[in-house]
Protein backbone atom coordinates (compact mmCIF):
# COMPACT_ATOMS: atom_id res chain seq x y z
CA UNK A 1 0.00 0.00 0.00
CA UNK A 2 2.78 2.46 0.89
CA UNK A 3 4.50 1.61 -2.89
CA UNK A 4 1.33 2.26 -4.47
CA UNK A 5 0.79 5.98 -2.62
CA UNK A 6 4.47 6.69 -3.20
CA UNK A 7 4.00 5.70 -7.06
CA UNK A 8 0.57 7.91 -7.49
CA UNK A 9 2.57 10.88 -5.31
CA UNK A 10 5.52 10.46 -8.45
CA UNK A 11 2.52 10.23 -10.75
CA UNK A 12 0.49 13.31 -9.53
CA UNK A 13 3.60 15.18 -9.90
CA UNK A 14 5.35 14.07 -13.40
CA UNK A 15 1.36 15.61 -14.36
CA UNK A 16 1.67 18.40 -12.47
CA UNK A 17 5.18 19.46 -13.46
CA UNK A 18 4.39 18.55 -17.48
CA UNK A 19 1.24 20.94 -16.83
CA UNK A 20 3.58 23.76 -15.25
CA UNK A 21 6.36 23.26 -18.13
CA UNK A 22 3.06 23.28 -21.40
CA UNK A 23 2.08 26.39 -19.56
CA UNK A 24 5.24 28.11 -20.05
CA UNK A 25 5.74 26.94 -24.07
CA UNK A 26 5.02 29.19 -26.74
CA UNK A 27 4.37 27.84 -30.60
CA UNK A 28 8.17 27.06 -32.25
CA UNK A 29 9.44 29.63 -33.55
CA UNK A 30 7.71 32.23 -31.27
CA UNK A 31 10.02 31.95 -28.08
CA UNK A 32 12.04 35.10 -27.09
CA UNK A 33 15.28 33.70 -26.20
CA UNK A 34 18.14 35.86 -26.88
CA UNK A 35 19.95 35.45 -30.54
CA UNK A 36 22.32 33.10 -30.67
CA UNK A 37 21.10 31.36 -27.29
CA UNK A 38 21.76 27.49 -27.61
CA UNK A 39 19.67 25.39 -25.52
CA UNK A 40 20.99 23.43 -22.46
CA UNK A 41 23.95 26.02 -22.16
CA UNK A 42 25.39 26.66 -19.12
CA UNK A 43 24.68 30.20 -17.23
CA UNK A 44 28.07 30.57 -16.49
CA UNK A 45 28.05 30.86 -12.78
CA UNK A 46 31.00 29.45 -11.64
CA UNK A 47 29.98 27.54 -8.56
CA UNK A 48 27.27 26.28 -10.01
CA UNK A 49 28.59 25.11 -13.59
CA UNK A 50 26.08 22.63 -14.46
CA UNK A 51 23.03 25.00 -13.89
CA UNK A 52 21.18 25.22 -17.05
CA UNK A 53 18.26 26.73 -18.59
CA UNK A 54 16.06 24.70 -20.77
CA UNK A 55 14.22 27.85 -22.36
CA UNK A 56 14.42 26.97 -26.43
CA UNK A 57 13.97 23.06 -26.07
CA UNK A 58 11.19 22.13 -28.48
CA UNK A 59 8.45 19.75 -27.06
CA UNK A 60 6.78 17.22 -28.87
CA UNK A 61 3.88 19.63 -29.73
CA UNK A 62 5.87 21.47 -31.91
CA UNK A 63 6.10 24.24 -29.10
CA UNK A 64 9.26 25.91 -27.27
CA UNK A 65 9.86 26.09 -23.77
CA UNK A 66 10.27 30.17 -22.30
CA UNK A 67 13.40 30.77 -21.45
CA UNK A 68 13.81 31.84 -17.64
CA UNK A 69 11.31 29.21 -16.56
CA UNK A 70 12.87 25.85 -16.04
CA UNK A 71 16.10 24.77 -14.96
CA UNK A 72 18.09 22.32 -14.16
CA UNK A 73 21.18 21.58 -12.34
CA UNK A 74 23.18 18.82 -10.62
CA UNK A 75 23.96 20.48 -7.17
CA UNK A 76 22.66 22.74 -4.73
CA UNK A 77 25.25 23.47 -2.00
CA UNK A 78 28.68 24.83 -2.26
CA UNK A 79 27.45 28.11 -3.98
CA UNK A 80 29.80 31.15 -3.18
CA UNK A 81 27.58 34.34 -2.31
CA UNK A 82 28.69 36.24 -5.27
CA UNK A 83 26.81 33.33 -7.33
CA UNK A 84 24.47 32.94 -4.72
CA UNK A 85 23.24 36.88 -5.85
CA UNK A 86 23.39 35.29 -9.32
CA UNK A 87 20.66 32.72 -8.81
CA UNK A 88 18.39 34.87 -6.75
CA UNK A 89 18.33 37.30 -9.61
CA UNK A 90 16.93 34.64 -12.20
CA UNK A 91 13.65 34.62 -9.70
CA UNK A 92 13.56 31.45 -8.85
CA UNK A 93 9.89 30.22 -7.29
CA UNK A 94 10.81 26.90 -6.23
CA UNK A 95 13.58 23.84 -5.85
CA UNK A 96 12.58 20.16 -6.81
CA UNK A 97 15.61 18.10 -5.14
CA UNK A 98 15.41 14.82 -6.73
CA UNK A 99 18.91 13.36 -4.23
CA UNK A 100 18.36 10.65 -2.08
CA UNK A 101 18.36 11.10 1.76
CA UNK A 102 21.97 10.46 2.19
CA UNK A 103 23.10 12.55 -0.82
CA UNK A 104 21.09 15.77 1.09
CA UNK A 105 22.39 14.87 4.02
CA UNK A 106 26.11 14.64 2.52
CA UNK A 107 25.69 18.21 0.74
CA UNK A 108 22.46 19.86 2.64
CA UNK A 109 20.74 22.74 -0.23
CA UNK A 110 21.63 26.40 -0.01
CA UNK A 111 19.21 28.55 -2.09
CA UNK A 112 17.83 32.05 -2.10
CA UNK A 113 15.75 33.05 0.53
CA UNK A 114 12.21 32.43 -0.41
CA UNK A 115 12.55 29.45 -2.88
CA UNK A 116 9.89 26.99 -2.10
CA UNK A 117 12.11 23.61 -1.29
CA UNK A 118 10.41 20.43 -2.24
CA UNK A 119 12.07 17.15 -1.87
CA UNK A 120 10.96 14.72 -4.21
CA UNK A 121 13.14 11.42 -3.63
CA UNK A 122 13.03 9.61 -6.51
CA UNK A 123 15.09 6.40 -5.42
CA UNK A 124 13.53 6.31 -2.32
CA UNK A 125 11.44 2.97 -2.84
CA UNK A 126 14.76 1.32 -4.49
CA UNK A 127 16.45 -1.17 -2.10
CA UNK A 128 19.83 -0.61 -4.23
CA UNK A 129 19.52 3.32 -4.53
CA UNK A 130 22.64 5.24 -2.99
CA UNK A 131 23.67 8.50 -4.73
CA UNK A 132 24.06 8.98 -8.10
Amino acid sequence: MKHRIRLYFIASFIVSFTALLLAGCTPAGDDDSAPGAQPGQSLGIASIPNLRDLGGYETRDGKTIKPGLLYRSNQLSGISPEDMQKLGALGLQGAYDLRTTEERETRPKELPPGVDYIVVDVLADSPAAGPA
